[in-house]
């Protein structure tokens, strides 16, 4: 099966992930076709996927354009059995997505009453009054 009918036949949501690690582009593989997975297909799925999701790949203008910053970069040495090869580097890259859906729980918090200034905190006792004043702030906010 085609990996993209496949994702989309398992009908993913936000409790699942995805780790994309496809051909590089440019790359020299020999288990499989690299024409199997089409980048620009990719970049498609993964903007509008429905869950987290994770991309590996070098440093590519095409998945820079289609996917934003990547999460993570490492510069790698690469490895060959042909000693000229050696001496060449690449970026490894990492992109991340939370997948395109809103969140649906909401936390909102009251500000900081004026009155209660750093310096009003400064002056509390560690082992007393500080704690007990962090005590009662955390039990005002669990009984909202």
């Amino acid at each position: 099966m085609d990996w993209l009918d496949c994702l989309k036949a398992e009908q993913l949501g936000m409790d699942c992930a995805v780790v994309l690690d496809v051909p590089y582009i440019k790359s020299h593989v020999v288990a499989y076709d690299k024409e199997d997975i089409c980048p620009t297909e990719v970049i498609e799925y993964l903007q509008t996927a429905r869950h987290p999701w994770v991309l590996c790949e070098y440093e590519q203008p095409l998945y820079l354009n289609g996917l934003g910053q990547h999460a993570f970069e490492k510069r790698v040495q690469l490895k060959a059995a042909n000693l000229g090869e050696t001496e060449k580097q690449r970026t490894e890259c990492v992109w991340m997505g939370t997948g395109n859906v809103q969140p649906t729980v909401t936390i909102t918090l009251d500000p900081v009453p004026e009155d209660r200034t750093e310096l009003y905190y400064t002056t509390l006792p560690l082992q007393s009054s500080l704690l007990e004043e962090i005590k009662k702030g955390l039990k005002d906010w669990m009984h909202q």
